[in-house]
């Protein structure tokens, strides 16, 4: 067990994510901060409503998991039965998705603090959903579980604003790369097509698609190729269209590979909810980014300086074009990319500061 700096007992957290490793928020927000939590005099207990079983069936086999969700929910219902040990316990997105805020609630009649961390507009999954019950039922329970909490930590401007509703404790914590694994590469391979790269999950992947013509027409004179990341069997397929699977091992490299970097988006309230996150992977490893000017993707991309911020098809043809066709831009870009992301969006700028954060809603002062 981690000793306290101070020589103390360390104090114990409960962390309640929705899924295990497989999950890049998991990893992100959560396990790379395992060494700072640590040092801190956090003992940290990670528990996951969903295994990495269940997200497999439903990212790569597109298949439902009842079972495993269920599973779920009776183990976060246990965990009510030891909560008692913990001087803290920190909620990623939700305890309970699609079910009311019971589980929030029983912690504060318990007398255990919790700190809300979420990176998400989950709130708009309830609160402008398809069906009148859920929109009845649900659009308010975000809000209650924000007021809930000891701390709120909120991955952007946008969410943060939203949580200032309900409870004014409210911290804005991006999510965030280490910068000393997601490097540049050494050196890109001249003479074959550039690679106009795309990593998410398959859920992300309808922003490609939709967007099917503009890549054809971008990729059409041979001298550049779309690869995607873990887009998944329903994403576009096409011969201008390379496709690989993500791994956690390869993750890094794929990356390192792309020339550019793109992140499109609608312009609705669930994408400027969005923490810009495959921006900053890309900008990490030296490559620049062509976005769309949603949300906080805004403040990450600076136009002219690190990549293109672009709106209409014309305006994405017209940067692709340049980023494609003039490697010394792409470096130069690249480069002011990487230390933006080392100076604002750095695990080794966040890592002290969120450990402090959850140190002093455990009731430890440094």
């Amino acid at each position: 067990m981690p000793q306290s700096p101070d020589g103390a007992a360390p104090a114990r957290v409960l962390l309640l994510t929705k899924y295990g490793r497989r999950a890049a928020a998991t990893r992100f927000r959560v396990l790379q901060y395992l060494p700072y939590f640590e040092a801190a005099g956090l003992a940290v207990d990670i528990r996951p409503l969903l295994d990495d079983r269940y997200l497999e069936k439903r990212l790569v086999e597109g298949r439902r998991a009842p079972f495993h969700a269920l599973r779920g929910i009776g183990g976060r219902l246990m965990t009510l039965n030891d909560v008692r040990q913990f001087a803290l316990v920190v909620i990623y997105m939700e305890a309970l998705p699609y079910l009311p805020a019971f589980f929030e609630r029983a912690l504060v009649r318990l007398g255990i603090p919790y700190v809300y961390d979420f990176d998400d507009a989950t709130f708009h999954q309830y609160d402008q959903h398809t069906n009148p019950l859920v929109r009845a039922l649900l659009s308010k329970k975000i809000g209650a579980v924000i007021s809930g909490a000891s701390l709120v930590m909120a991955g952007n401007p946008y969410l943060a604003d939203y949580a200032r509703r309900f409870n004014a404790s409210v911290e804005v914590v991006p999510t965030v790369v280490d910068v000393d694994k997601f490097l540049p590469a050494p050196a890109h391979a001249a003479g074959g097509p550039a690679v106009i790269g795309w990593i998410g999950s398959p859920s992300t992947a309808q922003y490609i698609n939709e967007r099917q013509a503009l890549w054809a027409r971008a990729t059409a004179d041979g001298q550049s190729t779309l690869r995607l990341v873990g887009a998944g069997p329903a994403a576009v397929r096409a011969p201008w269209v390379e496709h690989r699977a993500w791994r956690e091992d390869t993750e890094t490299d794929e990356v390192r590979q792309f020339d550019v970097g793109i992140m499109p988006l609608r312009d609705d309230p669930w994408s400027r909810g969005k923490c810009g996150f495959k921006l900053i992977q890309y900008l990490s490893c030296g490559v620049p980014a062509v976005a769309s000017p949603v949300g906080v993707n805004s403040q990450i991309v600076v136009q002219g300086e690190n990549g293109f911020l672009c709106n209409t098809d014309a305006e994405w043809e017209a940067a692709l074009g340049r980023l494609v066709h003039e490697p010394a831009l792409r470096e130069e870009f690249g480069a002011r990319g990487r230390e933006l992301v080392r100076r604002h969006w750095s695990l080794q700028r966040w890592g002290p500061s969120v450990a402090a954060l959850l140190a002093t809603a455990a009731g430890r002062r440094g």
